[in-house]
């Protein structure tokens, strides 16, 4: 009985500590190589795809900033002023619309990609990316710029 506990104690002990190898090496692998490998993509066909994806991370970098700089000037706004006023009104509609038109440009990668995949793969993808775009707020959790 105890030789019995003291294998499976080892056999669960080596399932954690595999899961917990994986699930880092999962973190430190890039999320378009990580999305790539999920969809069953190697060799040149992920070299493709995470190519692409590269590509547009320059553009999402600069959209990032722009909105960074915009949510940093509705803030001071808000916080030295008083009252609502046009000019928070506007600072807020151009918080909104550089979101919105990251949202476009991010589905327009998006499908970009998609051009690449067989329909289950397209499918699949789509599946995957698409809570970035009917639910904008996970956008700022999904990835961070410096």
């Amino acid at each position: 009985m105890k030789r019995i506990l003291v294998v499976l104690g080892i056999a669960v002990s080596a399932c954690i500590l595999g899961s917990v190898g994986v699930y880092f090496y999962q973190m430190q692998t890039p999320p378009d190589e990580w999305i790539g490998r999920r969809l069953g993509l190697s060799g040149q066909e992920l070299s493709v795809f995470t190519e692409a994806h590269s590509r547009y991370t320059a553009s999402c970098n600069e959209m990032c900033v722009k909105i960074r700089n915009s949510d940093a000037r509705l803030a001071n706004l808000v916080l030295n002023g008083r009252e609502f006023t046009p000019e928070i009104a506007k600072a807020m509609t151009n918080s909104d619309g550089l979101r919105i038109q990251c949202r476009q440009n991010m589905l327009k990668h998006f499908y970009e990609v998609t051009a690449m995949l067989d329909a289950p793969k397209r499918e699949k993808y789509l599946n995957l990316v698409l809570p970035l775009i009917i639910e904008p707020e996970l956008m700022s959790k999904e990835h961070s710029h410096p």
